[in-house]
């Protein structure tokens, strides 16, 4: 895996062009599934973990998943 930090996205990518790259990607062919909604029980409200899987097809297929945690508490 590799890890992207900050510093090399800002040399990487600028505002608009990012704002282009979301554009496209929202209207491009790629498979997006129910989320994952899992509970984490714990003390008090406890947690939720949400899992967003994406992918795509073709010769530049790609796949992602967002991981989102929630801890109300």
């Amino acid at each position: 895996m590799r890890v992207i930090t900050a510093e090399e996205i800002e040399r990487a990518l600028t505002y608009p062009a990012l704002v282009e790259a979301l554009r496209e990607g929202f209207r491009a062919d790629i498979t997006t599934p129910v989320r994952h909604h899992h509970t984490i029980p714990g003390e008090g409200q406890g947690g939720t973990l949400l899992l967003m899987p994406a992918w795509s097809g073709g010769a530049e297929a790609f796949i992602g998943c967002k991981v989102v945690t929630v801890f109300p508490d």
